[in-house]
């Protein structure tokens, strides 16, 4: 007898355009995997589509990780299809497992309003149960400073619908809950603990948030065999995407950020220098309806309060270009007359976010408020998992430029003459081609051969062979490598081998970590660290491959680059 998975697979082969249809291997748990461009949108010519089969069940589950993220019905249909296709067993009317079923398993049913009441119940304490907003003086660490604090007050828009995540299924399934919105608490599967571990799936992300009261962000992972291209953590927090795409945020005007799970931020669309603020559209919403818009630091921040409910905002760039990037019209068009309460990052960024978003928004919002999540907590995201409140901060500290005293305006800069300058011959690590100390770059259309000929150039520094060009070669040295474009086990490590190059001397950046936390790999917020490895490794060339990923969301470019450092 036909499976639902052979017959799904049978449809794609069928279809009138070319789906690239790949069988994947089973995994540990026997299920079979497929992928393959969604036949229910014009695809963007890669394989969007994963169709996963459990035969225990007896289902075949379909999710689309395209922007559009097409559900089911639509998926099944453009080939032909129907929902109960996706069942084996006959269980339901005509035979067939019913629509619902499909529903209970792929997180997509609706809630009624009872659910609800349950959900934002079982949320406290972020989910505060009066309508208010209820201020308590609190005193803050290491100071006499009093704080008030602040609580949220219950959630006022609409769940975001779950939609089809296999692997928020499989994360319920193995801590003993039922899939639902909001909050949820189940049993640690690394230190066995029942309701330590809280779990919340952000729709806008993607991805699956954990945190276990007890336990390491690593341990939980480990215990839950996440794979390690679809998992990462900060050491008190994990998140598991459903896709090693990671996710794409985008913007009204057709900006679309992306970032990966390895945290490696791009752009494409629409990369002008200004843009509006994400979910600006929900931020009318709560205007209108008289409550507060929570403005965050980030995209993630800002799904994650999006996920329980709230109306919350960022703008692109990071935190320390809220003004230089936000397109103030479109942000006085959604924030005109709001109550405006902005989240800050405990970081040297999130000094500065104030700042700018005090100076930028006070003409305008009808009020606005600084708040901060209380205890270890770092941010929005970090006090929604760990249960924490947040604290209000004082608008004391807040410097605008005009208060800057007009001789230390004056002397921000400094000019060299050049006649001062002695002339230097420059140093080669490939003569007349990659000075030492200097940038290069190598730009290039799409798939000319930047990174082959970027890792060719690496393998010659670690074994100083000759250069092509019959030049003598370098003195060997260790090469470090910043990749976002391709994989280490079958991508880079076999070209290096395949230029003869010794793999002992390259090393892959994989992650970075500021004050015992985990940062984005970018150059702009750590080059302390990478300068660091470079200097701990006696690294003589740094790759970048490709240097747009690890720029960060602030930059507007498009080219393809390597950037080289002797």
């Amino acid at each position: 007898m036909e499976t639902s998975y052979e017959q799904v697979l049978e449809a794609v082969r069928r279809y009138p355009r070319d789906l690239k249809l790949q069988e994947l291997p089973r995994d540990t748990s026997g299920r079979q995997h497929a992928q393959c461009s969604c036949p229910a949108h014009d695809g963007d010519g890669g394989t969007s589509l994963h169709i996963t089969y459990d035969q225990s069940d007896g289902k075949t589950m379909l999710h689309c990780f395209g922007a559009e993220h097409c559900d089911a019905a639509a998926i099944a249909d453009a080939p032909g299809l129907k929902i109960i296709d996706l069942f084996d067993q006959q269980s339901g009317p005509q035979g067939h497992a019913g629509y619902s079923s499909y529903n209970s398993y792929s997180c997509d049913s609706r809630l009624t309003a009872a659910d609800l009441a349950s959900i934002r119940h079982a949320n406290a304490p972020l989910l505060n149960r009066n309508e208010t907003t209820t201020i308590t003086p609190t005193h803050t660490e290491n100071s006499a400073e009093i704080r008030q604090q602040y609580a949220m007050p219950k959630p006022y828009l609409e769940p975001l619908v779950l939609g089809q995540s296999p692997m928020f299924a499989a994360i319920c399934a193995a801590i003993a809950v039922q899939p639902n919105i909001g909050l949820l608490h189940g049993t640690c599967p690394n230190c066995g603990t029942a309701d330590s571990l809280t779990v919340l799936y952000s729709p806008l992300e993607s991805a699956t948030l954990l945190r276990c009261s007890t336990c390491q962000a690593d341990d939980v992972l480990n215990a839950l065999n996440a794979p390690a291209t679809l998992a990462r953590s900060n050491g008190y927090e994990a998140m598991i995407y459903d896709s090693e795409r990671g996710t794409a945020y985008e913007y009204a005007d057709g900006l679309i950020v992306r970032r990966s799970p390895a945290k490696r931020i791009s752009q494409s669309g629409n990369t002008a220098d200004k843009h509006p603020l994400w979910m600006a559209a929900d931020a009318k919403r709560a205007v209108a309806l008289g409550k507060p818009v929570y403005l965050t630091e980030g995209e993630k921040d800002a799904g994650t309060l999006r996920a329980l409910g709230y109306a919350a905002v960022t703008a692109a760039g990071g935190g320390g270009n809220f003004a230089t990037k936000l397109d103030l019209d479109s942000a006085r068009s959604a924030l005109s007359g709001a109550d405006v309460v902005a989240i800050v990052d405990k970081d040297d960024t999130g000094a500065r976010w104030k700042e700018q978003v005090a100076q930028t928004l006070t003409p305008f919002v009808r009020s606005l408020t600084f708040i901060q999540a209380a205890g270890e907590a770092h941010d929005a995201s970090d006090a929604a998992m760990s249960g924490v409140e947040f604290e209000i901060l004082p608008r004391e500290s807040i410097q605008h430029e005009s208060e800057l005293e007009p001789e230390l305006m004056s002397r921000a800069y400094s000019l060299t003459r050049l006649a001062d300058v002695e002339p230097e011959r420059p140093l080669w690590l490939w003569p007349g081609h990659i000075p030492k100390g200097k940038i290069v770059l190598i730009d290039g259309d799409p798939a000319t051969g930047k990174s082959t000929l970027a890792l060719d150039i690496a393998a010659h520094v670690t074994t100083g062979a000759a250069w092509p060009d019959g030049s003598a070669g370098c003195e060997p040295a260790n090469v470090l490598l910043l990749t976002a474009e391709d994989g280490l086990a079958d991508t880079v490590s076999p070209r290096i081998r395949a230029a003869q190059g010794d793999a002992s001397k390259m090393f892959a950046l994989s992650e970075v970590f500021k004050d015992g936390k985990e940062v984005a790999i970018t150059l702009t917020d750590a080059l302390p660290q990478i300068a660091q490895a470079a200097r701990e490794q006696h690294i003589g060339l740094i790759v970048v491959d490709v240097l747009i990923s690890f720029l960060g969301s602030d930059t507007n470019s498009y080219k393809d680059q390597i950037f080289a450092h002797r």
